[in-house]
């Protein structure tokens, strides 16, 4: 089920990351954070998502539909 656009609920942590990149995107999109952590990390082959530019954090959301 697609959000309505402009709603932000709570960030869902389950065991991703807790930076601010994850869980930004997981108030915006209602997504996991491991969920989004798995996604960055093959976007951009890295092994700990400890930050995000903004063009990554951008792309996750074109990706997922927002953009």
């Amino acid at each position: 089920m697609k959000r309505q656009r402009g709603t932000i609920s709570p960030a869902k942590y389950d065991g991703g990351s807790r930076y601010c990149g994850p869980t930004s995107l997981s108030a915006i999109t209602g997504h996991p954070t491991s969920k989004i952590t798995k996604r960055i990390r093959q976007m951009t082959s890295r092994t700990a998502i400890k930050g995000m530019f903004n063009y990554e954090v951008l792309e996750y959301l074109k990706q997922s539909g927002y953009t």
